[in-house]
C-alpha cells in the first residue's frame, strides 16, 4: 500500500471523530495540491506568512474545528513507515506554523519504542510531543488508530 492510500481513510477517520466532538471541522488533502480558498480563509492576514514557507512541502491534511470563540487547526502528517526523529520535527514544524492546537503524526507502523522511551529522557522530545503534537498508529486492515501517543485527543 502507498502513502497516498492513507490519506483518505484517515482523513474520514479523523473527521468523524472531530465531528463528535466539535460538529464543525474541515479537513483537507493538501500532500499533492494547495491549500483551499476555504483553509487559505481561516488564516489570519498576519498570519499568511506561513504559504511563503509552505511552498514545496506542506502537511498532509491540514483542517480545523471552528467555535464560538475561534478557529482551532489541526494539521496530519501521514507515513507508511516506521516514525523516526526527523518525521516529529517535521510534523511538530507544520503544527507550530500553522499554532495548530491539534498536530498529528500518524503511521501505519507501530511507534518505535525509541521514540517513545527518548520522549521520556529528554527534555526536548517531550516538549515536541505534547498536547498540541500526537503520534498515533494507523491499523489499515480495521480502518483506525489502534495506538496514541501519549494519549488521544479523543
Amino acid at each position: 500500500m502507498k502513502e497516498n492510500d492513507l490519506y483518505e481513510p484517515i482523513r474520514t477517520y479523523l473527521l468523524e471523530k472531530f465531528n463528535v466532538k466539535f460538529k464543525n471541522t474541515i479537513l483537507e488533502d493538501t500532500h499533492a495540491g494547495g491549500f483551499s480558498p476555504k483553509i487559505k480563509k481561516e488564516i489570519p492576514v498576519y498570519n499568511e506568512i506561513i504559504f511563503s514557507f509552505l511552498k514545496n512541502e506542506k502537511p498532509d491534511l491540514i483542517g480545523y474545528v471552528k467555535e464560538d470563540y475561534g478557529v482551532k487547526y489541526i494539521t496530519v502528517e501521514i507515513k507508511n513507515i516506521p516514525i523516526n526523529l526527523n518525521d516529529v520535527y517535521q510534523a511538530k514544524k507544520y503544527a507550530d506554523l500553522f499554532q495548530a492546537r491539534y498536530g498529528f503524526l500518524i503511521s501505519s507502523k507501530t511507534i518505535p519504542i525509541e521514540i517513545k522511551r527518548l520522549h521520556n529522557r529528554t527534555y526536548i522530545l517531550r516538549t515536541l510531543i505534547s498536547e498540541n503534537l500526537i503520534l498515533a498508529e494507523w491499523n489499515i486492515s480495521k480502518n483506525e488508530m489502534i495506538d496514541w501517543f501519549e494519549k488521544s485527543p479523543f
